[in-house]
């Protein structure tokens, strides 16, 4: 593959590297340096894609959504919106979006609702879209999640990944895990709602996810900007397969002030399925 991660069928189709995927791996975006900046035209939709730190693999993606995309999803999702959980610790719920049991908690207090892509074609072109960009199979993906964050609502730093360490009953299948995010912006926000990722660039850092907060003010934050949105990677690129836990992918929800509201969505997918390798488990 080149690297932008099309694959190489003729010499006109290589640029400055080429890169080769072993055993069945997926394509990792790379950074070839820190606001290194890229464009696609996906169908109509023109996207810049710039690389925001190493650590963790953090890219932005501004106009990945069209104004009128954010609207339809926004309006699909309002009538369904509960109050968001979290993980919990005690054992399984095939029923749940990623086969574990879900509970309240204050450290998220925003609201959500699951958009399927079955029989509505734009969720279909987004979820497609996300695909394309990522350069994943989008079998791969969990099911549209869009979140909305009231004044004063936040989501404290945490994994996307699900550690067995933090989840020992849990059966974690031949690495088996969320390998990547896609969190896309719905609306701006002038005040707060950032996407915060307190380790960028700082990997050395210790956080204890007990008591750490949003992590707000430390790290890198991402504002809110309608249509944009961010990419991250929560496996390590090497021995991603595997399921080689990234930490430094840690990131928090910021709470918006000043009476606005914060609308986001997004895909976690994942770096292969149970089934694919011959076995039933959680994830």
């Amino acid at each position: 593959m080149n690297e932008i991660g099309e694959e190489v069928h003729h010499p006109d189709q290589l640029r400055e590297h080429l890169w080769i995927l072993m055993d069945d791996e997926h394509w990792v975006w790379p950074i070839v340096k820190v606001n290194h900046h890229l464009e696609f035209l996906i169908g109509s939709q023109k996207i810049g894609f710039k690389s925001l730190t190493f650590k963790p693999r953090l890219f932005y993606l501004s106009n990945f959504l069209s104004s009128e995309e954010c609207d339809y999803i926004r309006k699909r999702a309002e009538p369904h919106l509960e109050r968001s959980q979290v993980a919990g610790h005690g054992g399984v719920n095939k029923g749940s979006q990623a086969g574990v049991n879900s509970e309240t908690s204050e450290q998220r207090t925003s609201s959500y609702a699951w958009l399927d892509a079955y029989q509505d074609e734009t969720i279909h072109h987004i979820r497609q879209r996300a695909g394309l960009i990522t350069r994943m199979p989008m079998d791969l993906a969990e099911t549209m999640q869009v979140l909305n964050y009231e004044e004063g609502q936040h989501y404290y730093a945490h994994h996307d990944f699900f550690d067995p360490q933090m989840y020992p009953s849990m059966k974690f299948v031949k690495g088996v895990n969320r390998f990547i995010t896609i969190f896309f912006y719905l609306e701006s926000t002038t005040e707060g709602g950032e996407t915060i990722f307190p380790m960028a660039n700082n990997s050395n850092q210790v956080y204890d996810l007990n008591s750490c907060g949003c992590g707000c003010g430390q790290g890198l934050s991402v504002p809110p900007k309608r249509g944009d949105a961010v990419l991250w990677y929560n496996l390590q690129a090497e021995g991603h397969m595997e399921g080689n836990l990234d930490r430094t992918s840690l990131h928090g929800a910021c709470n918006p002030k000043a009476g606005q509201q914060k609308w986001g969505a997004n895909y976690w997918i994942r770096n292969k399925l149970a089934s694919d390798v011959g076995e039933a488990g959680t994830l």
